[in-house]
């Protein structure tokens, strides 16, 4: 299972390595990390090789990180994009986005799982 962390500052731009050096703490949650750097606000996710439970997307705005199991990925994809919901290409956090962008403050009682 992979990890997540974030720093949010009142001043200034966050540091990027501050939000690694959080990863790098755990080890054993992937050494594979990807941070975003988003207004005063940084989050990054760790994962391990070929297994990412963890992501992080960048829409217009928008910067979710999510850590865990979604178990009804494909059925929140089906209804944020009828056309393409297979959710096949679809992370975790980027479904986040569309289902905010289709459901506004109702979008959290669609998910299903374990995460954070």
């Amino acid at each position: 299972m992979g990890s997540l962390a974030a720093i949010l500052v009142q001043d200034g731009d966050p540091d990027r390595g501050q939000v690694g050096q959080m990863l790098s703490a755990s080890p054993h949650r992937g050494s594979l990390k990807d941070v975003v750097v988003r207004g005063r606000c940084a989050l990054g996710v760790s994962n391990e090789e070929g297994w990412a439970d963890a992501t992080v997307a960048v829409d217009d705005g928008m910067v979710p990180a999510f850590a865990g199991t979604l178990d009804n990925l494909a059925e929140v994809a089906r209804k944020v994009d009828p056309v393409d919901g297979s959710g096949a290409s679809t992370t975790p956090a980027s479904l986040v986005i569309k289902a905010f962008r289709a459901f506004g403050d109702k979008a959290p009682a669609l998910f299903r799982g374990v995460f954070a």
